[in-house]
């Protein structure tokens, strides 16, 4: 289920959790049941990560980002 979301992530999360082991892979959105802030063009988003500790590695010449670490709750809407 979408939430209407028009602006989606695109890149792999591995999680291992309460809920087993989790894969995802393609275009994804954040589906966790908080309102965060307005973009510039005034659209809802939600986040898919709730308080994540750990490391951003980033590769500012690919646009790439590795975070390794946990996060308390993880909830993602997952294209196919």
């Amino acid at each position: 289920m979408s939430l209407g979301f028009t602006i989606s992530a695109e890149g792999w999360i591995h999680t291992i959790g309460l809920n087993g082991i989790k894969r995802w892979n393609g275009s994804f959105w954040g589906a966790l049941p908080i309102e965060s802030f307005y973009n510039h063009s005034c659209q809802r988003w939600y986040p898919g990560v709730l308080r994540f500790y750990g490391i951003n590695i980033i590769i500012p010449k690919y646009s790439l980002h590795f975070l390794l670490g946990s996060a308390d709750w993880v909830k993602i809407e997952y294209d196919n």
